[in-house]
């Protein structure tokens, strides 16, 4: 998640701990990859060899987890490295909720501080708030693409072909092997309605892990079609519309969400 605002980060860095049951400000669990309750094992230790034990480490049990990346579900139960801003205050056998980043991988993970809080904290309150920022990060994301979108269209894929490498730019073993689909247009949410009532459309069919998540759209398909026309030319060398990022096309039913970033930007 993107940090909005580093000021306010670098002062809760220094700052006196919540109080009890209260959360860390919003700019502190954006920039957290890893947030968990643990118990801490031993301090001044390490159980990662490039992450060297000092006064600044304490190897944590992991408790419970609030947030994490999909690769780090399975820490629950395990014990982590951290490594803190400065000497640790922590005891032996003292229990916090961690807001940390900075993996480092090896037989056991190590992990950076962004912020400890020790005062109790509601669990439920710390989910509600890590819920909402993905909402909003999710609502931003949207709204960018959006707003970069030449056209938005709700319709549905009538038939997909692959389309010829020539005048196209083939970019080595990252080619995107483009198919083209023919959408039939039932409504227009932003830009120009095509003639005849269909446009045609580039998408990248290739699972490359350039484009693994670009939409492979599939006939009968329908959806709403965030229609990017500048990336066509940026990223295929070619004219006319493309659905190239994982929001390009977006299911029937967010319909709602596509109208709210087009008319609050969000």
């Amino acid at each position: 998640m993107r940090l909005r605002n580093i000021g306010i980060l670098a002062a809760l860095l220094g700052a006196a701990l919540p109080a009890a049951g209260s959360v860390v400000e919003d700019a502190v669990a954006q920039s957290a990859g890893l947030i968990f309750k643990g118990t801490v094992q031993k301090v001044g230790g390490s159980n990662v060899k490039t992450l060297p034990a000092s006064e600044n480490t304490v190897v944590v049990r992991v408790n419970e987890l609030f947030k994490s990346p999909p690769a780090l579900d399975s820490i629950a139960g395990r014990d982590v490295t951290l490594q803190q801003q400065g000497p640790s205050r922590l005891k032996k056998g003292q229990t916090a909720v961690f807001y940390a980043s900075g993996f480092v991988y090896g037989e056991n993970l190590g992990l950076k501080e962004v912020a400890t809080v020790v005062a109790r904290v509601d669990g439920d309150r710390v989910g509600d708030q890590i819920a909402r920022l993905a909402r909003e990060e999710a609502e931003q994301a949207l709204a960018a693409r959006v707003a970069s979108a030449a056209l938005v269209v709700a319709g549905e894929v009538l038939q997909v072909a692959p389309v010829s490498a020539e005048g196209g730019r083939r970019t080595s073993e990252h080619d995107p092997e483009l198919w083209r689909a023919e959408l039939k247009v039932t409504s227009v949410e932003k830009g120009e309605p095509p003639a005849g009532g269909s446009v045609s459309v580039l998408f990248a069919r290739s699972t490359d892990e350039r484009w693994l998540f670009a939409p492979k759209l599939a006939a009968q398909e329908a959806a709403i079609f965030l229609l990017q026309a500048d990336e066509t030319v940026a990223l295929l060398g070619r004219t006319g519309y493309s659905v190239l990022h994982r929001l390009d096309v977006q299911p029937s039913g967010a319909l709602a969400a596509v109208h709210k970033a087009l008319t609050t930007g969000r």
